[in-house]
């Protein structure tokens, strides 16, 4: 987008692009955040139509910086942030600690982890597929040099020209199965 303002900004647009990256890379959006998108996109189509001079985020803002001029107090908020550094304070310190138990966890072979794979399904799938079709041209090949070497023999029944029977349908057999195994391949 080439905004210069946030006036510019096609919400719709943004929110639509948001969920659309959100569905392909299986990232399930929060209900509070599509509340929010369908709340401003409605808001914003219903002023585009009763006032297009209208800009909603400016009132937004204006009325944003007014609840933070009202409801921001020093104290607390310093007290927050000690908090905060506090908290970092006691988990960063446990740190050592637990690298030290999951390093012995590991030597002594109890480390245990939880993973899941996603997005395996269909390459798996068509391995299985390529495989599939390879065994069945392979099989096609080998039944293909087991007729050639029955065309050398003397089976009965034979064809007019000398060729047995049964060394000719496994000929016929096994190019049909080939081709069949490789069109299936593609």
């Amino acid at each position: 987008m080439n905004a210069k303002s946030i006036s510019d900004i096609n919400m719709t647009e943004v929110f639509d692009e948001i969920m659309g990256v959100a569905a392909k890379n299986h990232i399930s959006m929060p209900g509070r955040f599509t509340m929010l998108a369908r709340s401003v996109t409605t808001m914003e189509g219903v002023i585009e139509q009763l006032c297009p001079d209208l800009n909603i985020f400016e009132l937004l803002y204006k009325k944003m910086k007014e609840h933070m001029r009202k409801n921001f107090s020093l104290k607390r908020e310093i007290a927050e942030m000690g908090r905060t550094v506090i908290d970092a304070g006691r988990k960063t310190a446990k740190i050592p600690v637990l690298a030290s138990e999951a390093l012995d966890n590991m030597v002594k072979g109890k480390m245990k982890m939880n993973m899941e794979l996603t997005g395996w399904e269909e390459p798996l799938d068509r391995l299985s597929h390529i495989i599939k079709y390879s065994v069945i041209t392979l099989v096609a090949c080998v039944l293909f040099v087991g007729s050639c070497i029955l065309c050398t023999t003397d089976f009965l029944p034979k064809l007019s020209n000398g060729m047995p029977l049964i060394a000719v349908a496994g000929l016929v057999f096994s190019i049909a199965l080939a081709v069949f195994s490789v069109k299936k391949l593609k």
